[in-house]
């Protein structure tokens, strides 16, 4: 009788171990994205053009492959994003005042890009505008910078300073109550501003899990 029982529980556990395997195998794996592919998933669009390693892992990069023309703000009033490196933050900030999708038109755009539950898109700060600006990228043996390689493939480059040297992107960093920091191509931040209620091209990014 002890035999039998000690059989009927390996029996049990064996099938407990199996089901749980076949279980995790169904589990989503998480896709390796390299520098130069198409990030496409959840209805969900965008250019891998960085890898990067952050605590708790791995993660791509990736440029939205459009952009917008908005105002920063319907509001002149000073916020709390103020991050030269991270737009993250200072999408945070924003989605931290209440009434900001009314309110904020270009981070709400960006957070737009968010489908069916997932998340990772936000606003570009000057520093990871610049980085992309000065960014290149191989296509066909050559190395092009990013903007001239989203064109290649079918999407929107970026679009250069007008003959004064003013940038016509938005960043998501404010310099003061009127006026935000407006990424240029030459430089990380500029110094340059904008009134936050006028219109200027936003460009969205996002980080995805590869490891």
């Amino acid at each position: 009788m002890k035999k039998y029982l000690l059989k009927l529980c390996l029996a049990c556990l064996f099938a407990v171990v199996v089901i749980g395997c076949k279980k995790k195998e169904k589990d989503p794996e998480i896709k390796f994205y390299k520098v130069g592919d198409l990030y496409s998933e959840r209805g969900e669009e965008a250019l891998v053009y960085k890898v990067v390693t952050l605590s708790g892992g791995m993660y791509a990069m990736a440029v939205s492959l459009d952009e917008a023309e908005l105002p920063w703000s319907l509001e002149a009033v000073k916020t709390n994003a103020n991050d030269l490196d991270n737009g993250m933050k200072n999408q945070e900030a924003i989605q931290a005042i209440q009434g900001w999708k009314e309110k904020y038109p270009a981070f709400k755009w960006c957070a737009d890009k968010n489908k069916n539950g997932s998340g990772g898109w936000y606003f570009a700060s000057p520093g990871e505008m610049n980085e992309m600006f000065l960014t290149e990228l191989e296509y066909e043996g050559e190395m092009l910078r990013l903007g001239y390689y989203l064109t290649k493939i079918g999407a929107t480059g970026f679009a250069e300073s007008d003959e004064h040297g003013l940038s016509p992107y938005w960043s998501s960093m404010e310099t003061s109550s009127l006026g935000v920091a407006a990424s240029a191509n030459t430089s990380k931040y500029s110094g340059q501003g904008y009134d936050k209620n006028t219109v200027h091209k936003v460009r969205a990014i996002k980080y995805i899990r590869i490891y």
